[in-house]
């Protein structure tokens, strides 16, 4: 929320000018565009967004609560369209519960710092063994 600005003259248009600049004018092509935003109290996240033509990953913070609500989650998606959602940063591990309550999420990045200042050790075994959080060797590329 570059400026705390909305719309056409804030953030989304920061996002749209460098995308523009990187993809269009100095021909990056092999990036992936991950669009942020943060789970502030004012909510309103479709402000922010840049567009689908610039967007392939919709991604949240989860810094003021512990995991996005049940609405924040179905704005989430509803602003991606069908597109890839994550969790770009928290600082709690989600649960069982969350990942079961909210599927979608494909990734979640727990920050560092956090990790055993926000959660206990057997929080951290729960969410790392849980069956849908896979892990370096689960996944065998081409």
């Amino acid at each position: 929320m570059w400026g705390g600005r909305s719309g056409s003259n804030g953030s989304a248009k920061l996002y749209q000018i460098t995308r523009d600049y990187l993809a269009g004018t100095k021909g990056m092509t092999n990036l992936i565009w991950a669009w942020n935003v943060q789970d502030n109290p004012a909510g309103g996240f479709a402000d922010y967004y840049p567009g689908s033509s610039y967007v392939d990953v919709v991604t949240l913070d989860a810094w003021y609560k512990a995991f996005p609500s049940a609405a924040e989650y179905q704005s989430i998606r509803s602003i991606a369209a069908g597109k890839p959602i994550a969790l770009a940063e928290v600082g709690t591990m989600p649960t069982a519960a969350n990942l079961s309550a909210q599927p979608e999420w494909t990734w979640f990045m727990e920050w560092s710092e956090q990790l055993e200042g926000s959660n206990t050790a057997q929080a951290i075994k729960d969410t790392y063994y849980n069956p849908r959080v896979l892990h370096q060797g689960d996944i065998t590329l081409p």
